[in-house]
């Protein structure tokens, strides 16, 4: 289980560093800012923000499931695919 403020610092730790998508291997690299996590994949250099509302809801249902699945949180937010590979980083 990662609650927002364990997510907070870990996210911080990745600040800049080249991270991958767990199904589509895309790397991007993930920012905190006040308003959420920024993610910037590679691809395209445009930053995607992602709020701390969605953030949460997707933690929450990762901490309910522990899915790395994108597909299920597709209700939820299109950037899932980035916070789970976030959280399998920092479980490695």
């Amino acid at each position: 289980m990662i609650s927002m403020e364990e997510l907070k610092p870990i996210a911080a730790a990745h600040n800049g560093k080249i991270l991958e998508t767990l199904h589509q291997g895309k790397r991007f690299q993930v920012d905190v800012t006040a308003k959420g996590l920024q993610y910037t994949p590679e691809s395209t250099g445009t930053p995607r923000l992602h709020r701390w509302l969605y953030v949460e809801r997707v933690l929450n249902r990762f901490n309910d499931t522990n899915s790395f699945s994108p597909s299920d949180y597709h209700d939820i937010s299109a950037n899932a695919t980035y916070l789970l590979a976030l959280i399998k980083a920092h479980r490695a």
